[in-house]
């Protein structure tokens, strides 16, 4: 009896490992998901949708401007992250912590409950970000900014566990490589574009001819990676969708056939 007893305790720490890992497996394909969709909305202009359970609609999720959308988003965090005198951060460990705090901006929306504030907007909270969302003209919710001020230890915590966890594979990069997109477009750090200027003007002319014709390979190559990037995420996101179609019919026709019987 006790032999029996160990072998079912046994077998039910193995179910429940391997429930938890599936869980595991379910939760990154979910994160990897929206961190692809984050680069389209933000490389082609989509709009993405989350739900949340307090709010009467769909909040889109849209690249915007300075005043509104993803753009908002990676404006505030560079400004708040390199420009500030009292943090000065190196760029490329901002552009890392931006594309990570827009990802937890966004995956929050369905995560908890929106709660009205003051000023009319809503608010969720979640890993120590806070998710603002408000109205556009035409009275839809659409995010337009996050706060970590009353939570910062908790949110650096979370940035630095998205950053660790997913900051080498192609979905986060892909957001990072938009981020600093974006910095330059709208020439948020003037600095270094200045900066640039100087070390180029210093550079003799042939010298400099040489630099550019080689940054222009590698800009092209870049956007060919890009393009080979996009199609095999396209060809991944088609057979995951497979996958599931698949396996709900294996579990359609396994309930039929335990029906029949």
């Amino acid at each position: 009896m006790a032999k029996d007893s160990e072998d079912t305790d046994f077998n039910l720490r193995m179910q429940l490992y391997k429930e938890t890992e599936e869980i595991i497996e379910r939760k990154n394909l979910q994160n990897v998901s929206l961190m692809s969709d984050l680069s389209d909305v933000l490389e082609n202009g989509e709009v993405i949708t989350r739900k949340n359970p307090a709010l009467d609609g769909e909040v889109r999720v849209k690249r915007g401007g300075m005043n509104e959308g993803l753009v908002h988003l990676i404006d505030h965090r560079i400004r708040e992250r390199v420009l500030n005198k009292n943090v000065q951060m190196d760029e490329e460990q901002a552009k890392k912590e931006t594309a990570a705090v827009l990802f937890l901006a966004i995956d929050n929306i369905d995560k908890a409950p929106a709660v009205k504030e003051a000023n009319g907007h809503y608010a969720v909270y979640n890993n120590g970000i806070k998710t603002v969302i408000g109205k556009d003209k035409n009275g839809r919710y659409v995010v337009t900014g996050y706060d970590n001020k009353q939570t910062e230890k908790e949110a650096t915590e979370s940035i630095n566990a998205v950053i660790a966890q997913y900051g080498n594979t192609p979905e986060f990069l892909g957001i990072y490589a938009q981020v600093g997109a974006v910095i330059a477009s709208y020439n948020i750090l003037p600095q270094s574009h200045e900066k640039a200027s100087q070390e180029a003007a210093s550079v003799p002319k042939t010298q400099y001819n040489e630099l550019a014709k080689e940054y222009n390979g590698l800009l092209k190559e870049y956007d060919e990676n890009i393009r080979d990037y996009n199609k095999l995420l396209s060809a991944y996101n088609q057979s995951q969708e497979e996958n599931r179609n698949l396996k709900n019919q294996i579990q359609s026709n396994s309930k039929n056939k335990s029906i029949e019987r």
